[in-house]
Formats: structure tokens, C-alpha cells, sequence
């Protein structure tokens, strides 16, 4: 018929096949997003006040005694940055995951339990219950609230995943979570000779619950590629000492004396 096309499914099969091939490739709608960057202002036990920048170039958290940054470029290791000496130190991925994780015990679970409820930033909330046995009983473990990643690459939210809940789950956020803490679960760092656990600066408790990481706000920006690279001109450690106490990258006898601040015999 006049006017009518000749091809009237044509269009729509198009789109679909391209969706379905961007499927296959791995792309998603992070592909479109890379010039944004996901801000989260964020508390808890394992970073303290922290802010975190991801994009799909990598990830990046400044605490209050210095930065860490994983590069996509770079996907085995993590950097650990001292701007006020300007030094930085890198580090294997896992060593920097024990390193953090060093005072708490990875999340382990023997049931794990999903729910929808609710809204997170005005996204739909994802709550996941990890339970595990404990002396022939079954406890809560773990509490994560997550959403949708949307606009970030699974790789990146596979890594705050890591840092955070110990359990990636590259298809959610998280946000939120907060881990029981009890004896018999813990380093010897934690759990003391009578028992009891405590965590940083808290009060010894045979068991008790801690917010590990607690979103407080969550912002899109524009991505600022300089966020994602090391520092020009900063000195690379050639240990965690050097990091802190060394300018040049190397701790000499006059940094300890400098930072003591009285010489040394």
C-alpha cells in the first residue's frame, strides 16, 4: 500500500538483535556512562568517614589518613596513596582486601536470604540476610542493603563488592552492611584470651553487631578523569613504613627521627 514501508518489522529487529549483541559482548548501559562518576558519602568500621568516587575507569575512596585507588587498567592491584607526603604504595588486590579486612571475618554463610522491600535512594532496596551455623544453632551473620548498579561497569561494583560484603554480587550496589561480630569468628587481633571481641576503639562484647559501611548520601557527577590516575609527581613506597614516614619513597633514619621527633642513638 502507498506510503505503507516494505519492511514494517525491520527497525525493531535491528534494535533487538543490537541489544542482543551488546548482551553478548559484555556492554550494558555503563557503556554510555563514561562520563559520569557515582559519589557516595559513607561511615562505618572499615573506612571511617570516607568519600568513594567510581566510574567506569576504576574506583577511589579518601578517608581521613589517606586514599586508595583501584585502576580498571590495572585490575590486580590497588594503590595506596599519602598526599601529604605525596608517596604512594601499590599492592596486590587480595593483599589490600586482607590488609582492610584484617580485624573482621570475611562473611561466610550457609543460607543466604533475598528480599525487595522498600527504596534506597529512591531505587528499589535489595536486602541480603547471610546466616551461618554457630554451636548447633543458626544466626543472622550479615545484613547488606544494595541496588541496581545501573550506570557502573560490573567489574567496579564487582570490586566494591569485595572490599565491602566479601560476597560480590556484580549485578547490585551495596550500600549498606552490617556483620556480627562473635567470638570464635575472629582474628587473634579481635578475640581475647577470656573471649570477648571488640572492634576499633569500641568496648570489649562477647558479640555484637557493626555497621561496616553506612551510605549517608549518593550523588552523580561529572567524571573527572584525573580522580582515576595516580597523582603526578608522587614517590612510589617501597613499604607501608616508607608510605607514611618517607618523602621519597624510602625510609631513612632521619624520617624516624623527624617523625619521633628526637634522634635516635
Amino acid at each position: 500500500m502507498p506510503g505503507r514501508s516494505l519492511f514494517p518489522n525491520l527497525m525493531p529487529r535491528l534494535c533487538l538483535g543490537l541489544a542482543s549483541g551488546m548482551l553478548a559482548l559484555g556492554l550494558d548501559s555503563a557503556a554510555f556512562a563514561a562520563d559520569k562518576m557515582l559519589v557516595l558519602k559513607t561511615q562505618g568500621e572499615l573506612f571511617g568517614p570516607a568519600s568513594v568516587r567510581m566510574s567506569p575507569l576504576g574506583l577511589r575512596v579518601r578517608t581521613k589518613i589517606g586514599e586508595s585507588l583501584w585502576l580498571k587498567s590495572k585490575p590486580e592491584y590497588f594503590y595506596m596513596i599519602n598526599p601529604e607526603n605525596k608517596t604512594y604504595l601499590e599492592m596486590t588486590r587480595q593483599a589490600y582486601i586482607d590488609d582492610l579486612r584484617e580485624d573482621y571475618p570475611a562473611l561466610r554463610f550457609e543460607r543466604k536470604e533475598v528480599k525487595k522491600e522498600g527504596s534506597l535512594f529512591n531505587k528499589p532496596r535489595q536486602i541480603t540476610l547471610l546466616y551461618r551455623k554457630d554451636e548447633g544453632s543458626e544466626l543472622k551473620s550479615a545484613e547488606v542493603e544494595s541496588i541496581a548498579r545501573d550506570m557502573l561497569p560490573a567489574d567496579v561494583c564487582r570490586i566494591w563488592s569485595e572490599l565491602i560484603t566479601y560476597q560480590p554480587e556484580p549485578a547490585q550496589l551495596p550500600l549498606n552492611c552490617k556483620q556480627l561480630i562473635k567470638r570464635g569468628w575472629m582474628t587473634n587481633i579481635m578475640q581475647h584470651v577470656d573471649g570477648s571481641v571488640k572492634g576499633r576503639g569500641h568496648k570489649r562484647h562477647h558479640s555484637r553487631w557493626m555497621e561496616m559501611l553506612t551510605t549517608s548520601d549518593l550523588q552523580w557527577q561529572n567524571c573527572d578523569p584525573a580522580v582515576f590516575k595516580l597523582p603526578a609527581g608522587y614517590k612510589r613506597a617501597v613499604d607501608r613504613a616508607s608510605l607514611y614516614l618517607s618523602t621519597d619513597g624510602e625510609i631513612k633514619k632521619g624520617d624516624i627521627e623527624e617523625f619521633f621527633m628526637r634522634e635516635l642513638k
